[in-house]
C-alpha cells in the first residue's frame, strides 16, 4: 500500500523536486525554454568566496608557465587578407556606407592579419594578447570584430570571442545575483571599452572591481593555460595605468602589447 503523498513521491524520484516544481520544469522543456533552478544562498556565498579568494591569491612565475604554439597557420597572408577585405565589404554594406582606410590603417591592419596567422614578420610578440588603443571612432573596435570573425571561420587556434566590458558592468549593476566574471574568463577573448567604466559593484553583497576581478583571473589561466586575451581601448596605456590598481596593471602588461590603431573619429562619415 502506498502511504505516501503525490508531492512526496514526487520529491523521492525528482531529486527533492515537487509536484508543481516538476510542472514548471516539464513546460519548460516543452516550449524549449531552458529551466534553470534558483541560486541558493549558499551558491551565492560559495561563489563569492572563491572570487575573494581568487584576488588574495599571490602568483608566483613558474618554469611551467605555459606559452601558446607560434607554428604558423596553413593559410597564407594573400588568402587572409581576401577573407578579412570581404567581411569588411559584407559589415560595409550592412552599415551603408563604405570604410576608409589611411595607409597607416592599412599596415596596422595587415600586421593585425599577420598576427593571428602566426606570421612572424608581423613583428609581434606571437605569445602575448593584443592592447589596441586609439580615439573613440577610429574604428578600431570594428576591426577587432571582423578580425574575431574571421579568426572563427577560419578556424585559426587565436580565434577569439568578443566581449564589451560596458555591457558586463551594465548587466552588474543590473542584477546583483548575476556573474560577470565566470563566463568572461573562457576562451581567447577581446574586451572592449576597458577603462571606460570603473570602480566596484555590489556582487552577493561583495563589492568587486570587474575590470580588476577580470584581468587578474585571465592572467592567472594565461599562466596555466597560455589564454591569449586583447583589449581594445579609448584610452592609451598610461592612462589604464592610473585607472587600474598597480598590481593589476602590473599583471595586464604581461597580458598584452600596445598596438596603436591610428586616425581620427569617423563616426558620422559617409
Amino acid at each position: 500500500m502506498i502511504t505516501q503523498s503525490i508531492d512526496e513521491l514526487a520529491r523521492t524520484l525528482a531529486s527533492g523536486l515537487t509536484l508543481d516544481e516538476l510542472r514548471e520544469k516539464q513546460g519548460a522543456l516543452l516550449t524549449t525554454a531552458r529551466y534553470v533552478a534558483p541560486t541558493t544562498p549558499e551558491q551565492q556565498e560559495a561563489l563569492r568566496s572563491y572570487w575573494e579568494g581568487v584576488m588574495r591569491e599571490p602568483v608566483t612565475n613558474s618554469v611551467l608557465n605555459v606559452t601558446r604554439s607560434t607554428a604558423p597557420e596553413k593559410i597564407s597572408y594573400d588568402e587572409a587578407r581576401r577573407k578579412v577585405w570581404k567581411l569588411i565589404c559584407e559589415r560595409s554594406e550592412s552599415l551603408g556606407h563604405p570604410f576608409r582606410f589611411s595607409d597607416e590603417q592599412a599596415s596596422v591592419i595587415g600586421r593585425l592579419i599577420r598576427y593571428f596567422i602566426n606570421d612572424r614578420t608581423c613583428g609581434l610578440d606571437l605569445t602575448k594578447g593584443l592592447f589596441v588603443y586609439g580615439v573613440p571612432g577610429c574604428g578600431k573596435t570594428e576591426i577587432m570584430r571582423i578580425l574575431a570573425t574571421f579568426t572563427k571561420e577560419s578556424e585559426l587556434a587565436k580565434a577569439f570571442v568578443f566581449s564589451d566590458m560596458s555591457e558586463i558592468y551594465a548587466g552588474a549593476i543590473a542584477d546583483k545575483n548575476s556573474d560577470p566574471i565566470t563566463p568572461n574568463i573562457q576562451f581567447d577573448r577581446c574586451f572592449d571599452e576597458i577603462g571606460l567604466k570603473v570602480g566596484e559593484v555590489n556582487l552577493y553583497g561583495n563589492n568587486i572591481d570587474i575590470n580588476e576581478s577580470i584581468i587578474y583571473a585571465r592572467y592567472n589561466r594565461n599562466r596555466k593555460f597560455g589564454q591569449l586575451t586583447h583589449v581594445v581601448s579609448n584610452h592609451d596605456s598610461k592612462r589604464i595605468e592610473s585607472l587600474l590598481t598597480a598590481r593589476v596593471f602590473d599583471r595586464m602588461k604581461d597580458l598584452c602589447q600596445s598596438v596603436h590603431y591610428p586616425g581620427e573619429s569617423n563616426r558620422g562619415a559617409k
